[in-house]
């Protein structure tokens, strides 16, 4: 079979587990689930999609630079949208301009940057795909869009630019202590919510953290 026969198949199995799993399952699984856990979600889906990336530029694809470009668009642009969901910002927002530089930056580093021997339509369709869109699609398609609450970020949520809290981490020991709070309380979700899917982490959360007991306990009779 041709190369060229090869990729087609591909990319036509590789579109219907992306109708499949974007178009169904995912609008399904928002609907039941909590924001916070839909947070996480997107966190895993995030994680993937930069895997993904890091195993082009390991395999040559890409050249060094791209990579670290990318990475840096991922953290101040995905990574921070993740972070505030499900606060909606406004179309003309600067958070709305900053997510649509970042990603043309990211784009326009992929096409500059794939190495001569595969810079080809194949490699790009699928890094936009996989790595760029799939992730931010997700993100839209949970956010709240039209809800009253929509606007009104939750308690656990600070809808505040990623630079901006990093900055303040450093100069400031108040949102030093707030931060550490902050994410001490969102890891201890993110293993619970990992329980629950995964009995057989009880044990090991356990020694990692005695204090989960009682929620472990909670969680497993749910």
């Amino acid at each position: 079979m041709a190369p060229s026969a090869i990729y087609a198949i591909g990319y036509f199995f590789s579109l219907l587990v992306f109708a499949l799993g974007v178009g169904c399952a995912w609008p399904e699984y928002i609907e039941r689930r909590k924001a916070s856990e839909v947070r996480s979600a997107l966190y895993v889906a995030l994680a993937l999609a930069s895997s993904g990336e890091l195993c082009i530029w390991w395999v040559g694809a890409v050249r060094p630079w791209v990579m670290l470009l990318a990475m840096f668009c991922t953290w101040w642009g995905a990574f921070d949208a993740f972070l505030r969901y499900p606060t909606v910002h406004e179309i003309y927002s600067p958070f709305a301009f900053k997510q649509t530089i970042l990603l043309a930056a990211k784009l326009a580093a992929y096409i500059m940057g794939l190495r001569t021997a595969q810079r080809s339509m194949t490699m790009l369709v699928g890094v936009m795909f996989g790595c760029l869109f799939t992730p931010l699609i997700l993100w839209l398609l949970a956010l709240p869009i039209g809800e009253v609450v929509s606007s009104q970020p939750t308690h656990d949520v600070v809808d505040v630019d990623i630079l901006v809290q990093v900055w303040r981490v450093l100069v400031n020991p108040t949102d030093r202590a707030t931060f550490r709070l902050l994410w001490r309380a969102r890891v201890r979700r993110l293993a619970l919510q990992a329980a629950q899917v995964v009995p057989s982490l009880h044990n090991l959360l356990l020694r990692l953290d005695p204090s989960l007991e009682r929620a472990l306990k909670g969680a497993r009779e749910l």
